[in-house]
Parts: C-alpha cells; sequence; structure tokens
C-alpha cells in the first residue's frame, strides 16, 4: 500500500499486489497488479471549464516469465498494460541475461516496446497514439567479496502524440490586451540517452552502501543529472533499517518558455507547452525505511517466513520558470508485507 500526498491538493492511493511461483528448477513466473486512486484539485489538471475536483481510478497489470539456460544464462519475457478513464498504455518485451569471468561479471540486455492510446474525458472523439522502443544494457562487475560496480545504458525513441489534451497554452500578442489560448503542440518524435554509473559496498557485517549517478539527455534539448545515496543497517537479527537521499537537476527543453509570444509575422509558435516538467526542474527526496521480519521460516524452509516493510518519506520539487507554481512538497508512504513459502 502506498499513499502519496501533496501541497496541491493531490492524493494518490495505491494499493499492490505481487506473486512468484517456480514452475520448475529454471522457470519463473511473476504476476502483479496495482491500482491508482487519484483524488486532485491541482492547478496542474483544472481548467476555466471544469473548476471542480478530480477523481481517476488507474488500473495496471503485468507478468514476467525467466528461464534459465544452464547454469549461466537467463532468457525472460514480459508484458504489462495499464488502463484509466482517458488513457491506455501496453509494455511488451523481452530480454537475456548471461554471467561471465567465472560469473563476476553479468550482462543484460533487454528490448521495450511502448503503445500509448491518449484519450480527452470530454470529448470521445479525441484519441492520439504513440510508439516507444527501448533498448537496456546493464553491465555488474563483482570488485571483490564486498564490492560491485555497476553500468547501465538506455536508448529510447517515442514517435506520436507526446502532449495533453487538457493543457491549453497563452500565447501573447502585444496588440491585443488579452492571451490567446491555443493547444499544446510537442515534437512528434523524442529520442533519448540515458547512462548510470553505481557502486554498492558492504562496510562491515552491518552497513552497507550504495552511490549512482545518472546523466540524461535527448534531442529536446533536455539534460538532467541524478544522485542517490543508499545505506542500509542491520542492528541486530530480523532488523534492516535503511536510509535513501536523491536530488535531481534538469535544465529545459529548448521550446519551452515561461510565456509565449506571437511571431513578427502574427504566427503562433508552432511548438507550445505548459508543461512545467519540460521546463528548468530541481527536484530533492528523502525517505527511511524498516524492515522487520516477524518470524522465519522452520529448518526445512529458511526462505520462508513474513517480512513487515514501512517507508516514509518527504519529497519537493521546484520549477523556477513555472508562472502559476513554482514548488510543490509531497509526503509518500509505503507499507508492504511479503510471505514467502
Amino acid at each position: 500500500m502506498r499513499l502519496y500526498v501533496d501541497d496541491d491538493h493531490v492524493t494518490v492511493v495505491s494499493p499492490a499486489v505481487a506473486a512468484t511461483a517456480e514452475a520448475d528448477d529454471a522457470t519463473s513466473l511473476t504476476i502483479d497488479a496495482t491500482a491508482d486512486a487519484i483524488s486532485s484539485a491541482s492547478i496542474d489538471v483544472l481548467t476555466s471549464a471544469s473548476p471542480i475536483e478530480v477523481s481517476e481510478l488507474r488500473v495496471e497489470a503485468g507478468a514476467r516469465v525467466a528461464r534459465a539456460v544452464g547454469r549461466r544464462l537467463e532468457l525472460r519475457g514480459q508484458g504489462r498494460g495499464s488502463h484509466e478513464a482517458d488513457y491506455a498504455a501496453w509494455r511488451l518485451g523481452g530480454g537475456a541475461g548471461v554471467e561471465l569471468a567465472d560469473r563476476n561479471l553479468s550482462l543484460d540486455l533487454d528490448y521495450q516496446l511502448g503503445l500509448d492510446r491518449a484519450g480527452d474525458a470530454t470529448d470521445a472523439t479525441f484519441s492520439r497514439r504513440r510508439t516507444e522502443h527501448a533498448v537496456t544494457l546493464a553491465a555488474s562487475q563483482v570488485l571483490d567479496p564486498r564490492t560491485v560496480l555497476d553500468g547501465i545504458v538506455e536508448a529510447r525513441r517515442a514517435d506520436g502524440y507526446h502532449a495533453s489534451p487538457y493543457r491549453r497554452v497563452p500565447v501573447v500578442d502585444p496588440a491585443w490586451p488579452l492571451p490567446t489560448w491555443v493547444d499544446e503542440v510537442t515534437p512528434e518524435v523524442r529520442t533519448s540517452v540515458a547512462a548510470l554509473v553505481r557502486a554498492r559496498r558492504a562496510l562491515g557485517a552491518a552497513w552497507f552502501v550504495a552511490a549512482s549517478q545518472r546523466l540524461y539527455v535527448d534531442d529536446w534539448d533536455v539534460t538532467s543529472h541524478t544522485t542517490i545515496v543508499d545505506v542500509r543497517h542491520q542492528p541486530g537479527e530480523g532488523w534492516l533499517l535503511g536510509a535513501t537521499a536523491r536530488g535531481y537537476v534538469q535544465d529545459g527543453a529548448a521550446f519551452y518558455r515561461r510565456a509565449y509570444e506571437v511571431g513578427d509575422d502574427g504566427a503562433l509558435p508552432v511548438e507550445r507547452t505548459r508543461d512545467r516538467t519540460l521546463g528548468p526542474m530541481r527536484s530533492a527526496f528523502a525517505s527511511l525505511t524498516v524492515d522487520r521480519t516477524l518470524w522465519r521460516g522452520d529448518a526445512l524452509d529458511p526462505a520462508g517466513g513474513v517480512h513487515l516493510v514501512v517507508a516514509a518519506g518527504a519529497l519537493a520539487w521546484w520549477f523556477p520558470d513555472a508562472a502559476l507554481q513554482a514548488r510543490r512538497l509531497a509526503l509518500v508512504t509505503t507499507a508492504s508485507l511479503v510471505q514467502a513459502f
């Protein structure tokens, strides 16, 4: 169960369930489902035509199958779909993983196809589509018995509708006292590359630390940097405590403007957006986690037992060029119960 609440009148309650089973010694199957119940009176979704609170339900489900081929090769496939009143998305993909160098080096290659359809709750005839291809290459190298170094590179290309039918963009004409409100228009193609480097190390018998740095660039001229630090501590048997800190910095897309004006010839800007996440952006996140083993399995099944995981965190965004709201603060809490048998 996950709960998100922020200071812009947005609440999201997300119950989720997942199960993994071993079909045989070489094959495992995982299925999961999530429901997001959203209630919002945020300025991000309300317009002058609908000055009321918005409620929405999004349902997502997925399945993944993995099969070991020998001791060092794994083949996998997965599918996922989500649906809400005005949006549907499918993700289909597969990949392979192999262990080399006496199983000290792991390589994984995955491909994912995304199919999205955007609708408009106020217009039954509105339908826009987007197709996305993503390729991910990951490598993990064991440096010594306590240290692992990871590297991940991901390339994406999305073609189709990237805007929102609910966003109207004001365009100012110096010769006219009021702005003209027009549809949001963004480029149809977005190509991006992201690279991450992470180091994980055990410190003694009871401490673990991980640190990562991620760089993202795309052809909309958006560049971002993400830094994450995780610390875990085992103070006693059956207890695991953790802390996570994440910082994010992003510049804006080439066509993003705090305010748009008509051209010298009176023409509207070809590309325009009111999505503040495409502008300059900063965010910070910090959380604490408690993992408690309520009881363990017996001697014949040591992997069995029950775990209770509770986490709470604070999340803040800053949007320097957002005219309506330059900051948002949120509280995120999660409670999970894991039963192995």
